[in-house]
């Protein structure tokens, strides 16, 4: 029986590493050729390195140059022809929009996975408020190919799909997260923060204003001040193409003032988080993060915002604790909970590894999406 050729399109090859590989891997051994496509980097090498078959494509994401993206939808649709694809899955706004043009006219099955709404819809500035109406015709108008189906994270945004009339229910599945591989992300049981001279609070993410970097800084000077030994790190790289991105200059003062240790990127984040207490994401709004799911498969309670995507994550007052987005008082009560009650932690602790295994782990998550693909093959037969 023929394989079926798949490809994955993202807007780095960062995301299809760290985000898409045990998809990748699975699918790989299963009856699926599978071709990659994203900007270059240094991860395509790597997933070259591994045997799978990366190719770059010249997208840029901040880019409004039409001439420019039209050219990278021929270059796309070209691509598609010329290896005989059988399915499209389009990670991000940008990818999915560029799969479902480049589709036209086409057999060629589609597969969009929005994994959170980004800058136009999470920000209030001008720029984003003038982009927002434009950007909700387009997705009107490409995410209802017949042959296609969209892969949401939280119900927030299923919700606000259905409710927009940009994308009927049917035409909708609600996956949870792209998974965390509970075999490798495991708790450290020497590690007993009783034992050790710093309480470590991790916030792990790109330095973006919009996942509450700010609360984060103001949490952890308020704290420092009242003499906690209470050590806060920062993991993740900036975005320079996204509008709400925070300076290094900012990130380095922040560091020479003592407030935060930065780590920049973090290859062994299993490791790291074994090494950490506590694990906090104030957010704006995500899709599902990532950096919660890995945090609680190495059994770390979590505190982040009680948003869409953040909420689906933490189960207030068992494996984590839910505070209002930009409150920095209850963002130092919430560290402060767990300085003062190690035994609560602990059981945090143990119910945030069973979170991870009962919802989160890589092989649910992947068996939820080979059933879309299959699904869809479905119907086209």
């Amino acid at each position: 029986m023929k394989k079926k050729r798949i490809v994955f399109f993202a807007n780095t090859d960062w995301y299809l590493y760290n985000f898409r590989l045990p998809l990748i891997k699975d699918l790989d051994k299963n009856k699926y050729e599978i071709f990659l496509l994203s900007p270059p980097g240094p991860y395509g090498q790597k997933l070259l390195d591994l045997g799978f078959r990366w190719s770059p494509i010249n997208l840029d994401r901040a880019s409004l140059n039409i001439f420019k993206e039209i050219k990278t939808i021929l270059w796309l649709r070209n691509f598609i022809k010329k290896n005989r694809i059988d399915l499209v899955h389009g990670f991000t706004i940008k990818c999915a929009v560029y799969t479902s043009i480049a589709s036209i006219n086409t057999n060629i099955l589609n597969v969009f996975a929005i994994t959170g709404m980004g800058y136009i819809f999470t920000s209030n500035d001008r720029k984003a408020r003038l982009l927002k109406p434009a950007v909700w015709v387009i997705l009107k108008l490409t995410l209802n190919r017949k042959l296609s189906q969209l892969i949401l994270q939280n119900p927030d945004d299923l919700n606000l799909f259905v409710s927009s009339k940009l994308v009927s229910e049917q035409k909708i599945s609600l996956i949870l997260s792209s998974g965390v591989d509970c075999q490798k992300f495991i708790p450290n049981t020497n590690n007993n923060y009783r034992d050790k001279l710093k309480f470590r609070v991790l916030l792990s993410a790109r330095l973006l204003w919009d996942k509450g970097i700010g609360t984060y800084i103001e949490s952890a000077k308020g704290l420092l001040k009242e003499d906690h030994n209470i050590e806060f790190l920062i993991a993740g790289t900036g975005d320079p193409g996204n509008p709400s991105a925070i300076p290094m200059e900012k990130i380095n003062e922040w560091s020479n003032h003592g407030y935060i240790k930065y780590l920049g990127h973090v290859d062994d984040m299993p490791s790291l988080l074994q090494s950490v207490d506590l694990a906090v994401l104030p957010s704006a709004r995500e899709g599902l993060p990532k950096s919660l799911i890995e945090a609680l498969a190495c059994g770390i309670p979590i505190v982040s915002s009680d948003v869409p995507g953040c909420r689906e994550v933490v189960e207030d007052n068992s494996n984590g604790l839910l505070i209002p987005y930009g409150d920095e008082k209850r963002l130092q009560e919430a560290v402060k909970f767990f300085l003062a009650h190690p035994e609560l932690h602990a059981q945090f602790s143990k119910n945030a590894r069973l979170s991870a295994l009962n919802r989160f782990d890589a092989k649910i998550i992947n068996h939820q999406t080979k059933k879309v693909y299959k699904d869809l093959f479905t119907k086209l037969n």
